[in-house]
């Protein structure tokens, strides 16, 4: 085999290890990011009236999450829109955040 096809073979055997180091790095990110607008960016943050143990959030106005374990579409329809006393977050927070902040707590109850 010459030279350059080898190192073309070991380039493309090596791509799967990348694309899954990748993948680790952008889903760690975003449950980092998920975690930050749970327990800071989000104003009043989430932890203020939730628990979560994910979050190491005590709150007790709202439901408890961990029993509670709220899908995605309902952790998204929730933030976005509001729901009981609980405010709106749907024009404060920007979309990745809102995504972030949907997948933290969805994949922390499952």
């Amino acid at each position: 085999m010459p030279h350059f096809a080898h190192q073309r073979w070991a380039f493309l055997a090596s791509f799967p290890f990348f694309l899954l180091v990748f993948s680790f790095q952008a889903h760690a990110q975003s449950a980092d990011l998920g975690k930050q607008v749970f327990t800071t960016i989000a104003q009043p943050p989430c932890g203020l009236c939730h628990k979560l143990a994910a979050a190491d959030a005590t709150g007790e106005i709202g439901p408890n999450l961990d029993e509670l374990k709220p899908n995605e579409e309902k952790v998204r329809r929730a933030v976005e829109r509001g729901v009981g006393n609980m405010p709106p977050f749907g024009e404060v927070l920007s979309k990745e955040q809102i995504d972030a902040v949907t997948k933290f707590v969805a994949d922390a109850v499952r």
